[in-house]
C-alpha cells in the first residue's frame, strides 16, 4: 500500500508491470480542521552563477507555460502546482487522487492571489527580459509582498 507518493507509479509499473497495487489519500486525523497530505514538488531554479541567467529564466518561463507544463506533468505523474491545471480533467491513471490531495492542501493557498500574482509575474518577466537583476528583483518583490500581508 502506498499513501500518496503517486509520482512513483511509473517506476513501480516499470519494475513489475504485473504487481497489483493502488494508492490512497493519506490517513486523516479525526476532527482535524486541516487535511493531511504528503507531497514532493519538483521545482525549477536558476543557479546564481550561471553564465546565461537571462536564457535560463526564459527557459524556465517556457517550461512552465501551459502546453509545456501539461506535457511535463503527463510524463512525470505528479500533480500540477496551479489550480487552473488541477481543475482540468485528465485521462491519466490516479488523477482523481492527485487532484484531491493537492486541492485539500490548505497551505498552498495564497491569501491575496489577485495582488501577488501580478507582482510575481512582473518580477519573473523583468528578470527574463533583463530589465532586473535576480537578487534585486527577488528582494524588492519580497518587501512588496510582506507589506501586502501586514
Amino acid at each position: 500500500m502506498m499513501f500518496e507518493y503517486s509520482s512513483k507509479i511509473n517506476k513501480i509499473i516499470e519494475k513489475d508491470p504485473h504487481l497489483a497495487f493502488d494508492i490512497a489519500r493519506s490517513p486523516q486525523i479525526s476532527e482535524s480542521a486541516v487535511p493531511v497530505t504528503v507531497s514532493s514538488l519538483p521545482g525549477i531554479t536558476v543557479n546564481k552563477f550561471t553564465r546565461s541567467p537571462i536564457a535560463a529564466w526564459q527557459f524556465a518561463l517556457w517550461l512552465t507555460a501551459p502546453e509545456q507544463a501539461k506535457t511535463l506533468l503527463g510524463d512525470m505523474t505528479v500533480a500540477p502546482a496551479t489550480r487552473a491545471r488541477l481543475s482540468s480533467n485528465s485521462e491519466r491513471p490516479y488523477w482523481p487522487i492527485l487532484q484531491q490531495s493537492t486541492l485539500q492542501a490548505s497551505w498552498l493557498n495564497d491569501p491575496l492571489p489577485n495582488k501577488t500574482t501580478p507582482i510575481l509575474s512582473e518580477m519573473i518577466e523583468n528578470i527574463a527580459n533583463g530589465a532586473a537583476i535576480v537578487e534585486t528583483a527577488v528582494r524588492d518583490t519580497g518587501i512588496i509582498i510582506q507589506q501586502l500581508v501586514r
